[in-house]
């Protein structure tokens, strides 16, 4: 971009007032760059594209964003993704499935034929997700005989639906544990300790596995919430937690316009999702994610609409019909 006077100042300010001319000045430079590959391999190059990220998504569907950034930033990335050069990859959580019509033209792309749903991995592939990522970095888990990190970590996280927050929370803090520095300790300590990139038995059994990084990210939580979302606490519990007699607490669904419907419990349940802590799902609705056509409110458009009243109901009398259900006009 900078080859033809396009820095990062004006891109920025194209995206938000001319899309159409800043996805056409990206395809340009791409052009440009898969036209240098072939000049210096000597024969056809790969295709270059711009592979864009947005996650999550809902960020665009906050209250706290203004509807005139909004419909901007929904204009940029709907530009981008309807040009051939550019990749728009974003992950909107399936909770706000039922309100992309607030995203215009963009949310009718997240409902059409480049809608692709995403649930949790499969309990056979979290092996693979601990050692193939491990292998690439360097990383080695600790092994004794057929029980090791990896078959510890595979059967905690088996027990659950949704593991991988909790997984990737557990794999971080064992490695940053294994990077701790180690000046100051004695020689024993040192040889005691695990070596870099070595994760251990002994660290993983510290740490508390899923559940010890499920309860400090709890706690984190906790110490952050105001005094009236905590209190908030026993009505999310009775809402999302059934007690049986003989089998111990198991974990139900809520409805969650409930629980947001009252504001010191939509507090704490926001904090909740935020850490992964709490799981909100949805169905979509086909009717409400269709946009509803914009009333006309001029005295043309409302005097129209009157006359279509009035001769719905004269027909409805002269059928018989007037103390029947009426179906709606508009």
């Amino acid at each position: 971009l900078s080859s033809i006077g396009v820095d990062a100042d004006l891109l920025r300010r194209t995206l938000a007032d001319e899309p159409d001319l800043a996805a056409a000045q990206i395809t340009a430079s791409l052009n440009g760059l898969a036209g240098a590959l072939r000049a210096e391999g000597g024969e056809e190059g790969p295709a270059v594209r711009l592979v864009l990220v947005v996650d999550p998504l809902e960020g665009l569907l906050s209250e706290h964003m203004p509807p005139p950034q909004r419909e901007r930033y929904c204009r940029a990335l709907t530009a981008l993704a309807a040009n051939g050069s550019a990749w728009v990859v974003a992950v909107l959580g399936s909770a706000y499935l039922n309100d992309v019509t607030l995203l215009g033209d963009l949310g009718s792309l997240a409902v059409g034929p480049g809608w692709m749903a995403m649930g949790a991995p499969p309990a056979v592939r979290i092996r693979q997700i601990v050692e193939i990522p491990a292998l690439v970095a360097g990383i080695q888990y600790e092994s004794e005989g057929t029980h090791g990190v990896v078959e510890a970590l595979e059967t905690e996280a088996n027990r659950l639906h949704l593991w991988p927050p909790l997984l990737e929370g557990t794999l971080d803090a064992l490695y940053r544990d294994s990077l701790e520095s180690r000046d100051g300790e004695m020689a024993e300590e040192r040889a005691d300790r695990p070596r870099p990139g070595y994760l251990t038995l002994r660290a993983l059994k510290a740490a508390g596995g899923l559940a010890g990084e499920a309860v400090r990210r709890a706690e984190r939580v906790w110490e952050q919430l105001d005094a009236a979302a905590r209190e908030a606490l026993p009505m999310l519990c009775r809402a999302v937690i059934t007690l049986e007699k003989g089998s111990g607490p198991s974990a139900r669904v809520a409805d969650l316009t409930t629980l947001e419907s009252v504001p010191d419990c939509r507090r704490l349940v926001h904090a909740l999702i935020q850490a992964r802590l709490l799981v909100t799902d949805a169905v979509p609705d086909p009717n409400l994610q269709l946009a509803c056509p914009a009333l006309d409110l001029s005295f043309r458009g409302l005097l129209a609409r009157a006359l279509r009243v009035t001769a719905a109901k004269r027909l409805l009398r002269a059928s018989g019909r007037q103390g029947g259900a009426m179906q709606p006009v508009e």
